[in-house]
């Protein structure tokens, strides 16, 4: 019998399905405590290949390394890094 152990993690990898059958990774999404004045919610840092060929995913997210961690509850991000 095979065990299989799982194991909780807070990250989620976000994908690009204009054509399934073609999927094409995007980033890592994370999702983040409080901290401070930063509001808990969910980061998003962009792939490398996404860097070089995606578009931004909006005017709050625009194509740059590092991580997006939320501002306030309900908004996009603003960048760590």
């Amino acid at each position: 019998m095979t065990t299989t152990s799982y194991r909780v993690s807070n990250g989620l990898f976000l994908w690009w399905l204009a054509d399934p059958e073609a999927p094409v990774f995007v980033g890592s999404l994370r999702h983040v405590q409080r901290k401070g004045r930063q509001a808990a919610g969910v980061s998003l840092e962009y792939a490398e290949s996404w860097l070089a060929r995606g578009p931004a995913l909006s005017d709050d997210l625009p194509l740059q390394r590092g991580e997006f961690l939320p501002v306030e509850t309900d908004a996009a991000s603003r960048r760590r890094g």
